[in-house]
Protein backbone atom coordinates (compact mmCIF):
# COMPACT_ATOMS: atom_id res chain seq x y z
CA UNK A 1 0.00 0.00 0.00
CA UNK A 2 1.12 3.82 -0.48
CA UNK A 3 -0.18 7.03 0.85
CA UNK A 4 -2.00 9.20 -1.59
CA UNK A 5 0.26 12.83 -1.81
CA UNK A 6 -1.84 14.63 -4.45
CA UNK A 7 -4.57 13.79 -7.34
CA UNK A 8 -4.66 15.88 -10.49
CA UNK A 9 -8.33 15.07 -11.99
CA UNK A 10 -10.13 17.21 -15.22
CA UNK A 11 -13.52 17.06 -16.51
CA UNK A 12 -13.42 15.31 -20.46
CA UNK A 13 -15.66 18.06 -22.51
CA UNK A 14 -16.52 16.95 -25.12
CA UNK A 15 -14.38 19.08 -27.59
CA UNK A 16 -11.75 16.86 -25.32
CA UNK A 17 -13.39 12.94 -25.77
CA UNK A 18 -13.56 14.64 -29.82
CA UNK A 19 -10.07 15.56 -29.89
CA UNK A 20 -9.08 11.78 -28.97
CA UNK A 21 -11.24 9.85 -30.35
CA UNK A 22 -10.21 11.23 -33.79
CA UNK A 23 -13.61 13.38 -34.65
CA UNK A 24 -11.97 16.36 -35.18
CA UNK A 25 -9.07 15.14 -37.12
CA UNK A 26 -8.93 16.88 -40.45
CA UNK A 27 -8.97 14.20 -43.52
CA UNK A 28 -5.98 15.74 -44.53
CA UNK A 29 -3.93 15.12 -41.05
CA UNK A 30 -2.77 17.16 -38.40
CA UNK A 31 -5.53 17.92 -35.77
CA UNK A 32 -5.83 18.22 -32.29
CA UNK A 33 -4.97 15.00 -30.21
CA UNK A 34 -4.52 16.18 -26.69
CA UNK A 35 -6.35 16.55 -23.23
CA UNK A 36 -6.01 19.81 -21.94
CA UNK A 37 -5.52 20.82 -18.40
CA UNK A 38 -6.59 24.37 -18.02
CA UNK A 39 -7.77 25.39 -15.22
CA UNK A 40 -5.18 24.24 -13.14
CA UNK A 41 -1.89 27.02 -12.95
CA UNK A 42 0.76 25.86 -14.12
CA UNK A 43 3.37 26.51 -11.42
CA UNK A 44 0.90 23.73 -9.83
CA UNK A 45 1.10 21.51 -12.47
CA UNK A 46 4.72 21.98 -12.48
CA UNK A 47 4.93 20.98 -9.00
CA UNK A 48 2.59 17.59 -9.30
CA UNK A 49 4.95 16.78 -12.49
CA UNK A 50 7.88 17.07 -10.42
CA UNK A 51 9.04 12.85 -10.43
CA UNK A 52 9.11 13.09 -14.12
CA UNK A 53 11.67 13.86 -16.63
CA UNK A 54 11.93 17.17 -18.45
CA UNK A 55 12.61 17.48 -22.03
CA UNK A 56 14.19 20.96 -22.84
CA UNK A 57 13.39 21.46 -26.44
CA UNK A 58 9.67 21.26 -25.90
CA UNK A 59 10.09 24.27 -23.24
CA UNK A 60 8.54 27.62 -23.30
CA UNK A 61 10.10 30.69 -21.58
CA UNK A 62 7.26 32.82 -20.00
CA UNK A 63 7.87 37.01 -20.24
CA UNK A 64 8.60 37.05 -16.65
CA UNK A 65 11.97 34.77 -17.17
CA UNK A 66 10.52 31.53 -15.80
CA UNK A 67 10.92 28.43 -17.91
CA UNK A 68 8.29 26.29 -18.11
CA UNK A 69 9.73 22.61 -19.98
CA UNK A 70 7.24 19.56 -21.38
CA UNK A 71 7.59 16.92 -18.78
CA UNK A 72 7.26 12.95 -19.11
CA UNK A 73 5.78 11.09 -16.34
CA UNK A 74 5.70 7.18 -16.29
CA UNK A 75 1.91 6.41 -15.16
CA UNK A 76 0.50 2.79 -14.74
CA UNK A 77 -3.20 2.56 -15.40
CA UNK A 78 -5.07 1.40 -12.32
CA UNK A 79 -5.92 -1.83 -11.85
CA UNK A 80 -3.20 -3.34 -14.24
CA UNK A 81 0.39 -3.56 -14.51
CA UNK A 82 0.87 -1.61 -17.76
CA UNK A 83 2.79 1.46 -17.30
CA UNK A 84 2.70 4.32 -20.11
CA UNK A 85 4.46 7.77 -20.11
CA UNK A 86 2.42 10.72 -20.53
CA UNK A 87 3.84 14.02 -21.81
CA UNK A 88 2.59 17.14 -20.60
CA UNK A 89 3.37 19.92 -22.59
CA UNK A 90 3.64 23.89 -21.99
CA UNK A 91 1.15 26.14 -23.98
CA UNK A 92 1.40 30.03 -24.53
CA UNK A 93 -1.38 32.35 -24.91
CA UNK A 94 -1.82 35.96 -25.13
CA UNK A 95 1.75 38.55 -25.53
CA UNK A 96 3.30 34.68 -24.55
CA UNK A 97 2.38 33.66 -21.71
CA UNK A 98 2.53 30.57 -20.64
CA UNK A 99 -0.87 29.64 -19.63
CA UNK A 100 -1.85 25.92 -19.57
CA UNK A 101 -0.04 22.44 -19.85
CA UNK A 102 -1.64 19.48 -22.30
CA UNK A 103 -1.21 15.73 -22.31
CA UNK A 104 -0.12 15.13 -25.75
CA UNK A 105 -0.64 12.34 -27.87
CA UNK A 106 -4.20 10.68 -26.92
CA UNK A 107 -5.15 9.88 -30.26
CA UNK A 108 -3.36 6.59 -31.45
CA UNK A 109 -1.43 6.64 -28.34
CA UNK A 110 -3.71 7.14 -25.86
CA UNK A 111 -2.64 5.79 -22.51
CA UNK A 112 -4.54 2.32 -21.48
CA UNK A 113 -6.10 3.79 -17.87
CA UNK A 114 -8.44 5.96 -20.74
CA UNK A 115 -8.91 3.10 -23.44
CA UNK A 116 -11.95 1.36 -25.04
CA UNK A 117 -10.73 -2.12 -23.06
CA UNK A 118 -10.85 0.05 -19.67
CA UNK A 119 -14.29 0.72 -20.72
CA UNK A 120 -13.93 4.60 -21.21
CA UNK A 121 -16.41 6.03 -23.50
CA UNK A 122 -15.73 5.65 -27.41
CA UNK A 123 -16.94 8.05 -30.48
CA UNK A 124 -16.00 5.10 -32.95
CA UNK A 125 -19.81 3.57 -32.79
CA UNK A 126 -21.17 7.12 -34.13
CA UNK A 127 -18.66 8.07 -37.00
CA UNK A 128 -15.83 7.61 -38.93
CA UNK A 129 -12.73 9.99 -38.35
CA UNK A 130 -12.73 13.53 -40.00
CA UNK A 131 -16.55 12.93 -40.75
CA UNK A 132 -19.11 15.23 -40.18
CA UNK A 133 -20.90 15.19 -36.94
CA UNK A 134 -24.64 16.09 -37.22
CA UNK A 135 -26.81 17.62 -34.19
CA UNK A 136 -27.84 13.98 -33.32
CA UNK A 137 -24.37 13.11 -32.53
CA UNK A 138 -23.51 16.22 -30.27
CA UNK A 139 -26.38 15.13 -27.99
CA UNK A 140 -25.14 11.60 -27.68
CA UNK A 141 -21.34 12.91 -27.09
CA UNK A 142 -22.70 15.45 -24.51
CA UNK A 143 -24.87 12.27 -22.97
CA UNK A 144 -20.93 10.29 -22.65
CA UNK A 145 -19.14 12.92 -21.06
CA UNK A 146 -21.71 14.31 -18.79
CA UNK A 147 -19.92 12.98 -15.57
CA UNK A 148 -16.56 11.87 -17.39
CA UNK A 149 -13.15 12.98 -15.51
CA UNK A 150 -10.03 11.94 -15.77
CA UNK A 151 -7.20 11.85 -13.34
CA UNK A 152 -3.78 10.90 -12.03
CA UNK A 153 -2.88 9.77 -8.81
CA UNK A 154 0.63 11.07 -7.05
CA UNK A 155 1.62 8.81 -4.35
CA UNK A 156 4.42 9.95 -1.19
CA UNK A 157 6.86 7.23 -3.45
CA UNK A 158 6.42 9.44 -6.43
CA UNK A 159 4.82 6.89 -8.14
CA UNK A 160 2.04 7.74 -10.92
CA UNK A 161 -1.48 6.02 -11.36
CA UNK A 162 -4.24 6.87 -13.59
CA UNK A 163 -7.78 6.44 -14.16
CA UNK A 164 -11.15 7.72 -14.42
CA UNK A 165 -15.00 8.16 -12.87
CA UNK A 166 -17.69 8.24 -15.14
CA UNK A 167 -20.75 8.53 -12.27
CA UNK A 168 -23.02 11.80 -10.30
CA UNK A 169 -21.44 9.34 -7.45
CA UNK A 170 -18.09 8.66 -6.00
CA UNK A 171 -17.94 5.01 -6.99
CA UNK A 172 -18.85 2.16 -4.10
CA UNK A 173 -15.92 1.93 -1.85
CA UNK A 174 -14.55 4.98 -2.33
CA UNK A 175 -13.95 6.76 1.09
CA UNK A 176 -16.46 10.52 1.48
CA UNK A 177 -15.66 13.62 3.31
CA UNK A 178 -11.58 13.00 2.39
CA UNK A 179 -11.66 15.88 -1.10
CA UNK A 180 -12.27 12.88 -3.51
CA UNK A 181 -15.75 14.36 -4.01
CA UNK A 182 -13.91 17.61 -5.49
CA UNK A 183 -14.57 15.32 -8.73
CA UNK A 184 -18.19 15.00 -8.94
CA UNK A 185 -20.45 17.15 -10.83
CA UNK A 186 -22.65 18.70 -8.00
CA UNK A 187 -19.05 20.16 -6.57
CA UNK A 188 -18.02 21.79 -10.00
CA UNK A 189 -21.82 24.05 -10.01
CA UNK A 190 -21.41 24.66 -6.64
CA UNK A 191 -17.68 26.34 -6.56
CA UNK A 192 -18.42 27.82 -9.76
CA UNK A 193 -16.30 28.88 -13.07
CA UNK A 194 -12.82 26.44 -13.26
CA UNK A 195 -14.01 24.05 -10.59
CA UNK A 196 -14.28 20.99 -13.22
CA UNK A 197 -10.54 20.43 -12.73
CA UNK A 198 -7.84 21.13 -9.85
CA UNK A 199 -5.76 19.18 -7.58
CA UNK A 200 -6.84 17.87 -5.03
CA UNK A 201 -4.95 17.44 -1.48
CA UNK A 202 -6.71 14.91 0.66
CA UNK A 203 -7.65 15.98 4.18
CA UNK A 204 -6.42 12.54 6.21
CA UNK A 205 -4.09 10.38 5.48
CA UNK A 206 -4.83 8.41 2.28
CA UNK A 207 -3.79 5.15 1.19
CA UNK A 208 -3.30 3.56 -2.44
CA UNK A 209 -3.88 0.29 -3.48
CA UNK A 210 -3.50 -0.65 -6.97
CA UNK A 211 -7.10 -2.02 -7.60
CA UNK A 212 -9.73 -0.81 -10.17
CA UNK A 213 -12.81 -1.22 -7.53
CA UNK A 214 -11.54 0.19 -4.91
CA UNK A 215 -8.13 2.21 -4.95
CA UNK A 216 -8.30 4.26 -1.56
CA UNK A 217 -8.31 3.52 2.07
CA UNK A 218 -8.44 5.92 4.75
CA UNK A 219 -6.12 6.03 7.65
CA UNK A 220 -7.92 7.52 10.27
CA UNK A 221 -6.18 6.46 13.11
CA UNK A 222 -3.27 9.31 12.20
CA UNK A 223 -5.83 11.88 11.23
CA UNK A 224 -5.04 13.92 14.43
CA UNK A 225 -1.17 14.87 13.03
CA UNK A 226 -2.82 16.19 9.79
CA UNK A 227 -4.92 19.62 9.41
CA UNK A 228 -7.39 20.00 6.45
CA UNK A 229 -5.58 21.51 3.52
CA UNK A 230 -2.05 20.68 4.91
CA UNK A 231 -1.03 20.21 0.91
CA UNK A 232 -2.27 23.59 0.30
CA UNK A 233 -0.64 25.51 2.90
CA UNK A 234 2.52 23.47 1.90
CA UNK A 235 2.16 24.59 -1.30
CA UNK A 236 1.58 27.77 -0.71
CA UNK A 237 4.90 28.12 1.24
CA UNK A 238 7.14 26.75 -1.38
CA UNK A 239 5.39 29.67 -4.30
CA UNK A 240 6.61 32.40 -1.93
CA UNK A 241 10.45 33.76 -2.47
CA UNK A 242 13.08 34.66 -0.01
CA UNK A 243 12.97 38.01 -0.60
CA UNK A 244 11.63 39.64 2.58
CA UNK A 245 10.73 36.38 4.64
CA UNK A 246 12.95 36.69 7.51
CA UNK A 247 12.41 35.21 11.16
CA UNK A 248 13.28 38.06 12.87
CA UNK A 249 10.20 39.51 11.64
CA UNK A 250 7.61 37.33 12.93
CA UNK A 251 9.61 36.76 16.65
CA UNK A 252 5.74 37.90 18.16
CA UNK A 253 3.99 36.06 15.85
CA UNK A 254 2.56 33.79 18.80
CA UNK A 255 1.24 36.88 20.09
CA UNK A 256 -1.16 36.82 16.65
CA UNK A 257 -4.90 36.67 17.29
CA UNK A 258 -5.89 33.11 16.47
CA UNK A 259 -7.78 33.15 13.17
CA UNK A 260 -10.37 30.74 12.79
CA UNK A 261 -11.52 29.10 8.90
CA UNK A 262 -14.62 26.67 8.34
CA UNK A 263 -13.47 23.45 6.56
CA UNK A 264 -15.71 21.82 4.07
CA UNK A 265 -16.81 19.78 7.04
CA UNK A 266 -17.95 22.35 9.42
CA UNK A 267 -15.58 22.76 11.55
CA UNK A 268 -12.62 25.21 12.92
CA UNK A 269 -9.51 24.80 11.89
CA UNK A 270 -6.10 27.57 12.48
CA UNK A 271 -5.99 29.89 9.36
CA UNK A 272 -2.01 29.77 8.82
CA UNK A 273 0.22 32.16 7.20
CA UNK A 274 2.92 30.64 4.76
CA UNK A 275 5.18 33.24 4.97
CA UNK A 276 6.08 32.28 8.56
CA UNK A 277 6.75 28.79 7.43
CA UNK A 278 8.94 30.21 4.61
CA UNK A 279 10.78 32.37 7.14
CA UNK A 280 11.68 29.38 9.16
CA UNK A 281 13.21 27.43 6.17
CA UNK A 282 15.20 30.67 5.41
CA UNK A 283 16.52 31.08 8.86
CA UNK A 284 17.74 27.44 8.93
CA UNK A 285 19.40 28.19 5.57
CA UNK A 286 17.31 25.95 3.66
CA UNK A 287 18.40 22.94 5.49
CA UNK A 288 16.60 19.77 7.41
CA UNK A 289 16.37 20.14 11.13
CA UNK A 290 16.31 16.44 11.15
CA UNK A 291 19.81 16.31 9.64
CA UNK A 292 21.13 19.23 8.17
CA UNK A 293 23.38 16.58 5.53
CA UNK A 294 19.63 15.53 4.04
CA UNK A 295 20.15 16.27 0.08
CA UNK A 296 16.93 17.59 -1.50
CA UNK A 297 16.33 19.04 -5.08
CA UNK A 298 16.41 22.90 -5.51
CA UNK A 299 13.36 24.80 -5.71
CA UNK A 300 12.26 26.39 -9.00
CA UNK A 301 10.47 29.30 -6.72
CA UNK A 302 13.69 30.02 -4.56
CA UNK A 303 16.39 28.17 -5.97
CA UNK A 304 17.48 26.75 -2.83
CA UNK A 305 17.06 23.39 -1.68
CA UNK A 306 13.52 22.82 -1.14
CA UNK A 307 12.30 22.34 2.01
CA UNK A 308 8.90 22.18 3.63
CA UNK A 309 7.01 23.35 6.65
CA UNK A 310 6.02 21.70 9.82
CA UNK A 311 3.82 22.76 12.96
CA UNK A 312 5.64 20.69 15.71
CA UNK A 313 2.32 20.90 17.57
CA UNK A 314 0.06 19.89 15.03
CA UNK A 315 -2.19 22.92 14.20
CA UNK A 316 -5.38 20.54 14.82
CA UNK A 317 -4.45 20.92 18.19
CA UNK A 318 -4.68 24.72 18.52
CA UNK A 319 -7.65 25.31 20.92
CA UNK A 320 -5.91 23.31 23.78
CA UNK A 321 -3.25 27.19 23.78
CA UNK A 322 -3.98 30.19 24.71
CA UNK A 323 -1.21 31.44 22.34
CA UNK A 324 -0.90 31.01 18.44
CA UNK A 325 1.02 28.16 17.54
CA UNK A 326 1.01 29.30 14.25
CA UNK A 327 4.36 30.74 15.16
CA UNK A 328 8.13 30.54 13.92
CA UNK A 329 8.57 28.79 17.65
CA UNK A 330 6.43 25.45 16.52
CA UNK A 331 7.41 25.37 12.90
CA UNK A 332 10.19 23.15 11.96
CA UNK A 333 11.98 23.16 8.38
CA UNK A 334 12.01 19.20 7.19
CA UNK A 335 13.22 18.20 4.04
CA UNK A 336 10.48 16.07 2.03
CA UNK A 337 11.30 12.66 3.08
CA UNK A 338 11.38 13.62 6.88
CA UNK A 339 8.23 15.42 6.59
CA UNK A 340 6.62 12.17 4.81
CA UNK A 341 8.04 9.81 7.74
CA UNK A 342 6.96 11.97 10.56
CA UNK A 343 3.31 11.72 9.29
CA UNK A 344 3.68 8.10 8.13
CA UNK A 345 6.34 6.91 9.44
CA UNK A 346 6.27 3.60 11.78
CA UNK A 347 7.00 4.47 15.68
CA UNK A 348 9.96 3.21 15.97
CA UNK A 349 11.64 5.69 13.28
CA UNK A 350 9.24 8.84 14.33
CA UNK A 351 9.58 8.76 18.33
CA UNK A 352 13.24 9.62 18.07
CA UNK A 353 12.99 12.36 15.31
CA UNK A 354 10.30 13.51 17.54
CA UNK A 355 12.66 13.38 21.08
CA UNK A 356 15.06 15.70 19.13
CA UNK A 357 12.65 18.45 17.36
CA UNK A 358 11.34 18.92 20.88
CA UNK A 359 14.66 19.18 22.31
CA UNK A 360 15.41 21.77 20.30
CA UNK A 361 12.12 23.66 19.91
CA UNK A 362 11.02 23.74 23.62
CA UNK A 363 12.96 26.49 24.94
CA UNK A 364 11.31 28.92 22.39
CA UNK A 365 7.82 27.38 23.01
CA UNK A 366 8.00 27.95 26.46
CA UNK A 367 9.54 31.58 26.30
CA UNK A 368 6.43 32.12 23.58
CA UNK A 369 4.04 30.99 26.65
CA UNK A 370 3.67 27.52 24.92
CA UNK A 371 3.97 24.92 26.74
CA UNK A 372 3.45 20.95 26.32
CA UNK A 373 5.13 17.86 27.76
CA UNK A 374 7.15 15.43 25.67
CA UNK A 375 4.51 12.75 26.51
CA UNK A 376 1.65 15.03 25.54
CA UNK A 377 3.15 15.54 22.20
CA UNK A 378 3.68 11.72 21.54
CA UNK A 379 0.08 11.26 22.24
CA UNK A 380 -1.02 13.84 19.70
CA UNK A 381 1.17 12.16 17.16
CA UNK A 382 -0.50 8.27 18.53
CA UNK A 383 3.56 7.20 19.60
CA UNK A 384 1.90 6.41 23.30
Amino acid sequence: MEIVDEILYRKVSSADLKNIEGAKKPSSGGGQTYIDVSGVSVDNVVSFLRNGIEDPEKKKIDPSGIEYPAILINVQAIGTKEIKSLKFIPRTGTHGRVRNYYIAQQYQDRHPAWSESSSFPKLSDLFLPGTTISSTHLKTIESRVKNLVIFIILTKKGRYYAGFINSSNLPPGWPNGVGLEKMLPDKWKARGSGSEQGLIKPSIVLGFTNDSLTPFNPFVSHDVVFDEDDGEYIQETANISVIGNKAADFLDSYHRPVERVETSAGKNKLKRDPRIGKAVIVDNSFKCLVDASHVTFLSRATKHPYMEPHHLIPTKQFESFSNNIDCIQNIVPLCPNCHAMIHYGDKSEVEPVLDRLFMLCEPGLTKAGITIPLEKLKEYYGII
